[in-house]
């Protein structure tokens, strides 16, 4: 039988470097797990940077899904730790899928934090760093926690 943990927080990393991440005359360096840094003072603005995925196509795409299966109809929120130059300039966006790859809700912005509500018709989601006239940020980790367990203790 598997056992699902709830209410505890997995703090989600940058990742290996995928073929979704934009390296067109991006300078990306690991300086450690939670920490890398991404300059690219020419990259325009809205250009998806970095994505993380709740389902992958392993022979395709040879990378396994790096986000936690959510439960439909519930409320979370997405708080990211990074900081950028200039400041508010990396939008974070969420977009979730039905089981054919259309989009059903998309969500977008700039603040570090996102409530959303996982929709009822959602198989899949993404989450995303999109561009928005930065020149360079320093990423550390992301987090989803159900709303109810905010004070819950962080895993490391």
């Amino acid at each position: 039988m598997i056992e699902i943990r709830q209410n505890k927080i997995n703090r989600l990393y940058w990742g290996p470097i995928s073929s979704v991440d934009y390296l067109w005359g991006s300078e990306i360096q690991g300086l450690a797990k939670d920490k890398v840094r991404f300059k690219n003072p020419l990259m325009p603005s809205g250009q998806l940077i970095k994505k993380w995925q709740s389902s992958t196509n392993y022979g395709k795409d040879r990378m396994a899904p790096s986000l936690p299966l959510l439960k439909r109809g519930e409320s979370y929120s997405l708080d990211i730790c990074m900081s950028s130059e200039p400041s508010h300039n990396v939008m974070v966006e969420i977009v979730f899928q039905d089981r054919f790859g259309v989009t059903v809700k998309r969500q977008v912005t700039t603040d570090r934090t996102l409530s959303f509500v996982y929709p009822e018709h959602a198989y899949s989601y993404q989450v995303g760093l999109l561009s928005a006239g930065m020149q360079e940020f320093t990423f550390h980790y992301f987090t989803i926690t159900p709303i109810s367990s905010k004070k819950d203790d962080v895993l490391n």
